[in-house]
């Protein structure tokens, strides 16, 4: 079973808003040619490169947004820093987009869950803000 059309053309549109984002903030972007790599895209400037790997997901599941930081279709492996240097992670609330850059090595699960500040639609008065918050357009990493 492959990838789904539909998940394929949200993944690059999140693609191109992140590289949109990149270049807003002056550094140049590069794209892979092909999908063999494990990074979708570098970010470069002054000198220095890093390989961005895109997540992205819209779809609210038992009160947060789920992303994933594994890849492989049938056998699931965590990315490491052989792989990719970063994560930028692309949530569409319904209020706008949330954009998360979260080094490689941070997350210790194959999985990710993100909400809005104050709107988890379960454990608001536990959890009022998502344990990925502090990487919410946290550009600043890339130094």
């Amino acid at each position: 079973m492959g990838v789904s059309t539909n998940n394929k053309i949200h993944g690059a549109a999140a693609e191109m808003l992140v590289a949109h984002e990149l270049m807003r903030l002056n550094y140049g972007v590069c794209l892979p040619l092909s999908d063999s790599e494990r990074y979708d895209l570098i970010a470069t400037k002054n000198g220095k490169m890093w390989r961005i790997q895109v997540k992205a997901t819209g779809a609210l599941v038992q009160g947060s947004y789920k992303i994933l930081f594994q890849h492989g279709r049938r056998k699931k492996t965590n990315y490491t820093k052989k792989d990719a240097d970063f994560f930028a992670c692309v949530v569409y609330y319904p209020t706008g987009t949330g954009l998360y850059v979260i080094p490689i090595s941070k997350p210790k699960s194959g999985k990710g869950n993100f909400w809005e500040v104050g709107k988890h639609g379960f454990w608001l008065d536990k959890r009022p803000r998502c344990d990925w918050e502090d990487y919410r357009n946290a550009w600043n990493l890339l130094v």
